[in-house]
């Protein structure tokens, strides 16, 4: 669930994003009175006004995203799962198709970045309740708003591997390594895909790759503060003689793309310990995810 903190931040970042748009015909203003209402209500604690404001402003299906965005909060706050997926993937697709003036680009791509993480919200719950088709088809629906989260793809891999969908796993865990190919659960995924489907030989050479990772790199996260991102992960143990310097090309990515890459060094753990790794990127508004890549010295 989401805290009531987070939507009454998320209303007022819409309506800034909704007045900088210049020019509003007849149904857009209507639709921004009845998100004005709506915003008033939720203002007054009024939970339910609110409700039937922004969905009479949803209703003009042309005039932004920010009702739609509202609506799928309030429908996580109170655990209607279906409906947030439903709003969260309209909000994204209001988003897509959504016309705005640069001084407005800012507060849509933030908005963008929190109905993903929304709807990611949405998909990890039904996982961890076994909801196992359900929770796939959530994050395949992010990941065709977001063909670069990483973390869409690594929990749609999960959700494949636990109903044990070989052929869509062997697929699903060849496209998370190529955003994380140092993470030994992605490599485990498609060893098990690969023995799932009977190929034999192919599940030998996956697990001789798993078997030689240099590390194991896992529990990596995005977490914005303000508009800087910070990319922070967990290494444990691997091939890599202990100390040895290890050294990672780290890209900070939006739907639209690379933002930047950095390169951070760690030093190789030994068995049964672990180190971590940061990487800082200012400026990254929008951000959503990340990729990385092992390079020489």
């Amino acid at each position: 669930m989401l805290h009531r903190t987070a939507l009454l931040l998320a209303v007022l970042l819409a309506a800034a994003s909704a007045r900088a748009q210049p020019r509003l015909d007849a149904p857009c203003t209507a639709a921004r009175d009845a998100f004005e209402m709506g915003l008033a209500a939720y203002r007054a604690g009024a939970v339910e006004l609110a409700r039937r404001a922004w969905t009479d402003a949803a209703a003009a299906t042309a005039c932004g995203p920010d009702a739609a965005y509202n609506l799928a909060i309030l429908a996580s706050e109170t655990g209607d799962l279906r409906a947030a997926a439903a709003r969260f993937v309209e909000t994204l697709d209001r988003v897509r198709g959504w016309p705005v003036p640069d001084s407005a680009a800012g507060n849509v791509r933030a908005m963008r970045q929190l109905a993903l993480s929304g709807l990611l919200n949405v998909g990890m719950i039904r996982l961890d309740r076994d909801s196992l088709d359900a929770a796939e088809a959530t994050f395949a629906a992010l990941i065709a708003r977001d063909s670069l989260h990483r973390d869409a793809y690594a929990n749609r891999a999960t959700a494949l591997f636990r109903a044990r969908r070989w052929a869509d796993l062997r697929a699903a865990a060849d496209r998370l390594i190529a955003f994380d190919p140092l993470s030994r659960d992605a490599h485990t995924m498609r060893f098990e895909a690969l023995r799932g489907l009977g190929s034999t030989r192919a599940a030998a050479r996956a697990l001789r790759t798993l078997r030689s990772l240099s590390v194991d790199v896992e529990r990596i996260a995005v977490q914005m503060n303000g508009v800087e991102a910070v990319v922070s992960g967990t290494v444990q143990s691997g091939t890599a003689a202990p100390g040895t310097p290890l050294r990672l090309a780290v890209t900070l990515l939006s739907p639209d793309g690379p933002i930047a890459t950095q390169t951070v060094t760690l030093v190789a753990p030994a068995a049964g310990l672990e180190t971590t790794f940061t990487a800082v990127f200012p400026n990254a508004t929008g951000a959503t995810s990340y990729r990385y890549r092992q390079v020489e010295r």
